[in-house]
């Protein structure tokens, strides 16, 4: 009976087993299936986030535009941008205050550009980001001429709720956006002094509209409530589901004065270009890509036209090597269709690892088009700039080499034909911009130098690869300098021989009666010495002299070898002396003993 059962119970012990296997094959780490990887939304909007929305004249202060999605939510750029900060004024005044950088080069995968601003007089100050293809974001920060002391908000109370200087509802945004529960108008509350702490303002609007207050639905109202050190609340946010005129109101608490605007919300309708590629990434080899173009409303929601609209796609660039077809896209009303689709054809690769295509559509429609960015994926990365670190300066001309790299650094062959832009602070390129063809990884340029001395900032870059640059400085000819310290040299030992006077007899050196050949050499001393002067200075001599040194002295310009010349010519062989001191080593004085003195007994 135990060999009947024991049979059935083995069977049913690998039907068991098998069951449990294939239950966890799907798991396995080393066989499973990929998903498809959903890639994040696009951009459509900036947003302004500031550390401190309050300032004092000559502070400082952390800005930062992040990327938003049609929900409002942080995603990633999508592509390189650039992002431009700007300080708006209003007319006939100037600018209160500056933003360093003004603009922010932002590659794919960041989620904001970063910026400083600088506070100058007190006032409400207005700052805009703006990028190509996204909605504009403005903030607004108040420079305060002083910050009230918590001794002073316990005694001036009163005075300051009764004052409440520059209260007032600011806008961040146009005050019409779309009815469709998701499209803001955005304000803060502002004041031009900071109102003391626990200072309430009630915040309300008409229903069905709601206010949204730290990313949290609060319905009809909200208290803002300012801690002391602010004088602007955080961005406060009003949506709605019905078309019409919404009243906002700010009220200070208990009994402070009242502030009152309108929003008006539209109807939903097509206001966007959307394009979405089949893929977000191709290689450099590919050359045909399949387009799905969309309307939308504000916030990337789908819409059938109201009317008839055409469509354009065309390359960011100019002269990119792109084509579509069909192009124009005709949107109808009667197709009931809010999408169509395109091909798009490289017949070239466009600047950089990136393609850009822009949407636009037919004056007057109202619709913001769209940049999107499709990555190119190939093994070129960046670029280099090699050149001399010194160039003569004034229409002098030098060869630099541009060198195509790979992420590691190596020099890569072009994969098609590559154009790199080059840029310098002072002087010209040519050619700009320079083609790099396919199959050489290396090109020549001329650098045109400008009249000028100092130093020179030069960049070569493709759009989506890493810039290349050096810096380089402008140095005045040698046959100049050597002119100049000469001609100071002359001037010096000329200077050195002229009748002296009173005021200068302890300064001028001692001079004997010497015929026409002495003078003759004494000068042409002058002019040696001079020269020499200057040589060891511009050869470094002048690190040795300590304190003495001179960092301040630029010794390529002809002003200074001028003077140093001038300065070793007057001096004339005493500067030989002078220099000889400097290297050779004081002889120590060796005391001889004296004999000790001998005495008779």
């Amino acid at each position: 009976m135990y060999r009947s059962l024991r049979r059935p119970l083995t069977v049913l012990l690998l039907v068991l087993s098998l069951i449990c296997f294939a239950a966890l094959f799907p798991q396995s780490p080393g066989i499973s299936v990929s998903a498809h990887v959903t890639p994040p939304p696009p951009p459509l909007r900036l947003r302004l986030k500031v550390e401190n929305n309050t300032l004092q004249p000559g502070k400082t202060t952390k800005i930062s535009a992040q990327f938003l999605d049609g929900s409002y939510q942080p995603v990633p750029n999508d592509g390189t941008r650039i992002v431009t900060f700007g300080v708006v004024a209003p007319a006939g005044q100037r600018p209160n205050g500056g933003v360093s950088p003004q603009q922010v080069k932002v590659g794919s995968g960041a989620w904001s550009a970063d910026a400083i601003f600088t506070s100058s007089q007190p006032g409400k100050v207005i700052i805009e980001a703006r990028a190509e293809g996204l909605d504009p974001a403005r903030t607004t920060l108040v420079v305060t001429s002083r910050i009230a002391s918590y001794l002073s908000q316990l005694f001036e109370t009163v005075a300051y709720a009764q004052g409440f200087e520059g209260f007032a509802i600011d806008w961040q945004t146009e005050r019409k956006p779309q009815a469709n529960s998701s499209s803001k108008a955005t304000f803060q509350v502002t004041f031009l002094e900071t109102p003391p702490a626990g200072t309430r303002v009630r915040v309300r609007v008409d229903a069905p509209a709601r206010i949204v207050y730290d990313g949290q639905d609060r319905g009809t109202f909200r208290d803002v409530i300012f801690d002391g050190t602010s004088a602007g609340s955080k961005d406060i946010d009003v949506i709605s589901g019905r078309v019409g005129r919404i009243n906002v109101s700010a009220a200070i608490l208990p009994n402070g004065p009242e502030k009152r605007d309108v929003v008006e919300f539209t109807a939903p309708r097509p206001s966007r270009i959307i394009i979405v590629p089949d893929s977000q990434e191709i290689m450099s080899t590919d050359n045909l890509v399949r387009l799905s173009v969309h309307l939308t409303d504000d916030s990337g929601n789908a819409l059938e036209p109201d009317t008839e609209r055409s469509i354009t796609l065309k390359g960011a660039g100019s002269d990119d090597p792109v084509d579509f077809d069909p192009n124009p896209l005709v949107f109808s009303p009667n197709q009931n269709q809010p999408s169509a689709e395109s091909w798009l054809r490289l017949s070239g690769l466009p600047s950089g690892n990136e393609l850009r295509i822009v949407a636009v559509g037919p004056r007057n429609a109202n619709l913001t088009g769209q940049l999107k960015t499709i990555t190119i994926r190939s093994p070129i990365q960046g670029v280099t700039l090699t050149g001399p670190s010194e160039v003569t300066r004034g229409n002098s001309s030098a060869e630099f080499t541009v060198t195509l790299r790979d992420k590691d650094g190596k020099t890569r062959p072009a994969d098609w034909d590559r154009k790199i832009n080059l840029s310098a602070t002072n002087g010209t390129f040519t050619p700009n911009p320079l083609m790099i063809p396919k199959g050489q990884a290396t090109a020549k340029v001329n650098y045109v130098s400008a009249d000028t001395t100092g130093k020179v900032s030069l960049k070569a870059e493709s759009w989506g690869l890493t810039d290349g640059s050096q810096e380089i400085v402008l140095i005045t000819a040698v046959y100049w300098l050597v002119l100049a310290a000469v001609g100071g040299g002359l001037l010096g030992g000329v200077v050195r021989h002229l009748p002296r006077g009173d005021k200068l007899a302890e300064d001028q050196p001692k001079r004997a009666t010497m015929r026409w050949t002495g003078l003759v050499g004494s000068i042409a001393g002058s002019v040696v010495s001079g020269f020499f002067l200057y040589l060891a200075m511009k050869l470094g001599f002048s690190r040795v002299l300590g304190s003495l040194a001179l960092p301040s002295l630029d010794y390529g310009t002809i002003l200074v070898a001028l003077f140093l010349g001038g300065v070793g010519g007057y001096k004339g062989p005493s500067v030989f002396d002078w220099l000889a001191s400097v290297f050779t080593p004081k002889a120590q004085k060796v005391e001889t003993p004296q004999p000790a003195a001998s005495g008779v007994n």
